[in-house]
């Protein structure tokens, strides 16, 4: 045991030092190793608590760090973000909508006759639909556009009396029409969609 006065080793059960004499009191001094080392109970909790104050202090600024990170990260994302269709660009924003067909015009008839509509540019696709009176060899609806392109449907006299369809896509470059032609029938429809 090292007395705590002069520092000199003395026996683990020696009450006096044999150097300079004074009191080694055992209860208040804490057990020393061979190698002068203090492994008292008062040192390791301190020792603990040190280890614990570094590893809280870690956890806090690896927290701040993250945290700070994110926010960096979240005030940036409006730069190019894409937020419910809508696409934000200096000081503007730009409604994006996915392109579809919209129906923009619709004509109705019966019976025979000729009539022309006019189209509009773009995209276009024609939906026709007709129902003949009886069955002879020329029921029919035709519809041809001024561009070349056509549809046609067509009763014959072993055809069922019912309702037929067709339709046609083709690209109007503006002043084009379509010509609907029909005969015998009790009614028709003629439907024009452009793609935007």
């Amino acid at each position: 045991m090292k007395c705590p006065h002069c520092g000199s080793l003395n026996k683990d059960d020696a009450k006096f030092c044999k150097n300079c004499g004074n009191h080694i009191n055992n209860s208040s001094l804490a057990y020393q190793d061979k190698f002068g080392k203090n492994n008292s109970v008062k040192d390791e909790g301190s020792s603990k608590s040190k280890n614990i104050l570094i590893v809280c202090i870690t956890v806090i600024i690896c927290v701040a760090i993250v945290a700070g990170a994110l926010i960096y990260m979240n005030g940036n994302s409006d730069d190019s973000a894409v937020v419910n269709d809508t696409v934000n660009t200096t000081n503007q924003s730009i409604n994006v909508t996915p392109k579809s067909w919209k129906l923009v015009d619709s004509y109705m008839g019966s019976g025979t006759g000729v009539e022309t509509y006019d189209i509009p540019e773009g995209k276009i696709k024609v939906k026709i639909f007709a129902y003949p009176k009886k069955n002879y060899e020329d029921n029919y609806l035709d519809v041809s556009s001024s561009t070349g392109d056509s549809i046609y449907v067509e009763w014959g006299s072993d055809s069922p009396v019912k309702t037929k369809s067709d339709e046609m896509t083709f690209t109007s470059s503006g002043g084009d029409s379509i010509r609907v032609d029909y005969y015998e029938t009790v009614d028709w429809k003629v439907e024009i969609y452009k793609y935007s």
